[in-house]
Formats: structure tokens, sequence, C-alpha cells
């Protein structure tokens, strides 16, 4: 009778792996799940934001399609950068610069320019593109 060779079916780990690996799983999801709270943010407030300065509807549709494309061509080129630097880091920097972008777009509600709200919300959408790509490169 021929033996299989190979892996076996179940994995010891040490005490608290399984635990900790699952609290670390919930805190990538919960990470994900702001990334998606941050980038449909815009629609829910697009109607106080065109009436305080005076956009048009066009021009919330020009910053929100803005954003949308970028994250579009952002996971083309991000899944290779996720690959480069690793899941975790691809996160992190996902993270960062979309709470920096977050905040500088509500600042930029001081000069009311219409250029500055889309070049915002683009940079904002291509980093936002590292977050799915990270995730998935995170094992």
């Amino acid at each position: 009778m021929a033996e299989s060779v190979g892996a076996p079916l179940f994995v010891s780990h040490p005490p608290g792996f399984r635990a900790q690996r699952g609290l670390n799983w919930a805190f990538v999801g919960l990470l994900y799940t702001s990334f998606y709270m941050c980038r449909y943010n815009l629609p829910v407030a697009s109607g106080a934001i065109s009436s305080e300065l005076g956009f048009s509807k066009a021009q919330i549709g020009a910053i929100i399609t803005t954003a949308l494309l970028a994250y579009a061509c952002g996971l083309i080129l991000n899944g290779l950068l996720a690959d480069r630097f690793g899941g975790k880091r691809a996160m992190l920097i996902a993270a960062v610069a979309t709470i920096v972008m977050n905040i500088l777009f509500g600042a930029a509600s001081f000069w009311g320019l219409l250029w500055l709200f889309v070049v915002i919300r683009g940079i904002d959408g291509y980093m936002q593109a590292f977050g799915a790509p990270g995730m998935v490169k995170i094992n």
C-alpha cells in the first residue's frame, strides 16, 4: 500500500495563535471597511457641499468621477506595488494617505476651489487603491 507524502492535514500552532490571528484579521477587516467609508462619504455629503460652496451637480460629479477613475487606475498599478512593498506596508500607506487626504478635503472648504477638491479626491482615490491589493497580499 502506498503512503501519501505531503503536508499534514492539521498543523499544530503555539497556544494563542488562532486568537491572535483572528484579532489581526478583525483589524484588517475594520481597516478595509474604513476605506469604504472614506471612499463613499462624498455622495452623502454632496448636497451640503454644493449648497455651501455653490457647486453644481456636474461639478460634484467631476469630483466623484475623478476619485473613482483614479481608484480604478490605481488598482492596476498598486497590485504590482503591493507585491513589492508587502501587504501590511501597502495597507499602512493607503490608510495614512487616505486619512491625510480626507482631512485636506475638509480643509479645502476654506478656499472653495473646485480644482483643489478634484486633485485631493483624485489622490485619495489612487491611494485607496492600495487597500484591496494590500489586503489580498496579507496572509
